[in-house]
């Protein structure tokens, strides 16, 4: 199986369109019946939920209970795939159901056809019908496979006797009986009120098909309720299933069905309501996507013919894509781009029916550039408030120029475009506002038709603000010459502030040795004196001692004047 898978993938990718961005895609198998006896034939459709992603390939693996179910046939009729790598085929030795198959058109929708399997049941028991291995191809020009589930069922198959205990059968699952009493009114029921959550929308187109439920609010007079589901917009049921308020049905097939309510009081049948249910899982028809243009030019505006159609729910409308553009919506079945830039494109249209299901188309183009312009000046120096920016050059004669100014960082600044004259010349000047910093331009031709050249980019221009003097040929602003004051002014107060502290210390040190000085001076004088005391301790003096005693109080005199002299000198210093 997982050859084949390969083989699938690397079959359909010449085939392959991009589609919407790959997600996810679910297969799911759906029965038309839940019950079945020995003896009774049961289809079993396989369906694949995109859920948004363009699918153009798949195959699967699946494997039935061969001794209840025996496949008789397989039918491929409105299928999504038009072309077989490997033919449906089905082994009831094996139990096996095999097929690949792929489509050149890419399809999106919650419920895609992809094949029927009829069974004959010959046993009984609960018959799984799983999915033993698969894959689904995304439309994405490479083959993803979006796979991420594979959703089986069960059947209930009973004997032609039905002894399975506590089953019926009954092509439809059985609906919860309610037992109450009822509360007589002496008039009909209302209308009931039907809500049906898968299709909440009567006026709405769907695309998926499922079990679904229908509820709606029972009256406290209801003794019984009528249901119908067909294709008949005014059926009128009229035999009671009994007391419920809900009830669950089985996948529809495409059309529009009807589900028809009835209420019965004692008094009677009340009026029915009828539910709108609108289904259509086919995709719209497959088309050709012409290119009215050449594949690789450099005409800007790929023109495009497509026809869809859809027979169920109509065309809502056309969905036109190219690589990196946005998509466009239009009810036409051709199609002229707007003006493209040089590049590599994968164009694709997407027909959208009301249901929501999708066929898709694709095809590259590349958009070659026109001849680009030349850049012959720009300014690399603009003072700030004086100046304008400045870019000249050459190109096509007569076409335009779109010039783009961006700040150093990418920043749009300003755009403009400029007439190219018949010389070939242009010219741009830049009146907007900017601030100071460095920038560059962008410049591109675009002719008449709307065909582009490659951007081409000047050299660096520098904007500066305005010189508040020049000094030896040196441009000084206003903001760097008061930059400079201050610094000035703040190293004047550092100096100076420095120098009194310094001074301050110097003064410290000089009064700490005056200080000194003062005190060994009058530490000798003390010294002299006590000598002379010691002299006249008794009192009596001799005349060696006289003479030793002048001596000293002469030394003592000199000792004050210097001291004084020195003392004065020191405070003079201080002060100055």
């Amino acid at each position: 199986m997982k050859k084949n898978i390969i083989i699938t993938f690397s079959a359909v990718v010449f085939l392959s369109f991009v589609a919407l961005p790959a997600k996810a895609a679910v297969f799911q198998l759906l029965t038309d019946k839940e019950t079945a006896a020995i003896g009774d034939s049961l289809t079993i459709t396989v369906i694949i939920d995109s859920e948004g992603t363009g699918i153009n390939a798949a195959e699967a693996t699946l494997q039935f209970p061969n001794n209840i179910l025996e496949a008789t046939e397989i039918s491929k009729e409105n299928s999504i795939f038009n072309f077989w790598l490997e033919e449906p085929s089905f082994s009831n030795e094996d139990g096996l159901v095999n097929f690949i198959g792929g489509s050149s058109s890419g399809f999106s929708g919650r419920s895609l056809h992809l094949i029927n399997i009829n069974f004959n049941v010959r046993g009984s028991g609960q018959g799984e019908i799983v999915f033993l291995d698969g894959a689904a191809a995304a439309s994405d020009g490479s083959g993803t496979n979006v796979l991420t589930e594979m959703r089986g069922v069960t059947v209930n198959i009973l004997p032609i006797t039905g002894v399975l205990p506590g089953i019926t059968p009954s092509p439809v699952p059985p609906v919860e009986i309610i037992e109450r009493p009822a509360v007589p009114t002496g008039e009909l029921p209302e209308i009931p009120s039907i809500q049906v959550p898968l299709y909440p929308n009567e006026g709405e187109w769907n695309n998926l098909v499922s079990r679904f439920y229908a509820i709606w609010p029972l009256p406290n007079d209801v003794t019984g309720v009528a249901t119908l589901l067909d294709k008949n917009p005014t059926s009128n049921p009229s035999i009671s299933e009994g007391l419920f308020e809900s009830k669950t049905f089985l996948p529809l097939s495409d059309g529009i069905w009807y589900l028809h309510v009835r209420f019965r009081n004692d008094i009677g049948w009340g009026e029915t309501a009828h539910y709108k249910i609108s289904i259509d899982t086919t995709p719209p028809l497959p088309f050709v996507l012409e290119l009215n243009t050449e594949e690789i030019s450099d005409n800007p505006s790929p023109f495009l013919s497509y026809k869809s159609a859809d027979d169920l729910s109509g065309l809502k409308h056309y969905v036109i894509a190219a690589t990196g553009e946005e998509a466009d919506f239009t009810f036409e079945e051709s199609y002229i781009f707007k003006p493209l830039s040089p590049g590599k494109y994968l164009i694709t249209v997407r027909a959208v029916d009301r249901a929501g299901n999708i066929v898709e188309e694709s095809v590259d183009v590349e958009i070659l550039p026109i001849e680009s312009p030349i850049i012959t000046f720009t300014s690399e120096r603009v003072v700030l408030d004086e100046e304008s920016i400045r870019i000249t050059g050459t190109a096509l004669q007569n076409e335009k120029i779109k010039i783009i100014l961006f700040s150093e960082n990418g920043d749009v600044i300003a755009e403009d475009e400029v007439a190219v004259d018949g010389l070939g010349n242009w010219s741009k000047e830049f009146r907007e506002p900017v601030r100071k910093g460095k920038y560059f331009i962008e410049v591109q031709t675009i002719d008449s038709r709307g065909a582009k050249s490659l951007f081409v980019r000047s050299s660096i221009v520098t904007v500066v603000e305005k010189p508040f003097l020049v000094i030896a040929g040196i441009n000084i602003t206003q903001m760097w010459f008061f930059i400079f004051l201050i610094a000035i002014l703040l190293s004047g107060f550092a100096i100076g502030w420095f120098s009194y502290k310094l001074r301050q210390k110097q003064l410290g040190r000089r009064v700490v040795i005056a200080q000194r000085d003062v005190f060994n001076v009058f530490a000798m004088i003390e010294k002299d004196i006590d000598k002379i005391l010691k002299s006249y301790e008794d009192n009596n003096i001799n005349e060696r001692e006289l003479t030793e005693a002048e001596y000293i109080l002469k030394k003592i005199k000199e000792n004050l004047k210097k001291t004084q002299k020195y003392i004065i000198d020191n405070i003079g210093e201080i002060n100055k």
